[in-house]
Parts: C-alpha cells; sequence; structure tokens
C-alpha cells in the first residue's frame, strides 16, 4: 500500500519548472502521487544513513570482535 493510501493527505503549494509539469501532465503522472513516492524514498534513505551513522560506533565494535574471533555460525553452518 502506498504512503499516499495510508495516511491522511495535506494540501499544499509545490513550485515546479512549467515545461516539467506540461509534460508530466501530458503523460498522465499523478504529481501528487509521484511526490509522495520519492519524498518517502528520499527520506527513508535519510533516515537509514542517520540509523549507520548512530550505530556506527557498536557495528565497528562487533566488526572488531567478528574478526578476532571469528563467526559464531561458521562453524555450524553445513554449506
Amino acid at each position: 500500500m502506498s504512503v499516499a493510501m495510508k495516511n491522511p493527505k495535506r494540501t499544499v503549494s509545490v513550485t515546479i519548472d512549467d515545461e516539467l509539469y506540461l509534460r508530466a501532465r501530458a503523460n498522465g503522472l499523478n504529481l501528487s502521487q509521484r511526490l509522495s513516492v520519492v519524498i518517502a524514498q528520499d527520506l527513508e534513505e535519510i533516515e537509514r544513513e542517520q540509523w549507520k551513522q548512530r550505530n556506527r560506533e557498536g557495528l565497528l565494535e562487533l566488526n572488531r570482535i567478528t574478526e578476532q574471533c571469528g563467526n559464531f555460525a561458521d562453524e555450524h553452518r553445513k554449506f
């Protein structure tokens, strides 16, 4: 289900290049839907990077421990 279908909508004003607008409309693009999708994708990437930064120290420590001690699964997997 898309982001636009899950949440209530808010009317906002967006300014875009006139030619881009005309081409999008001529090709049947739903600008509200596209903008919602693109913003959701951008936010997902931003939040993923923020998570990586918040957890960077712990991930580095986990990598250090794995390099030092090996991976627990290495002893138990059959492939």
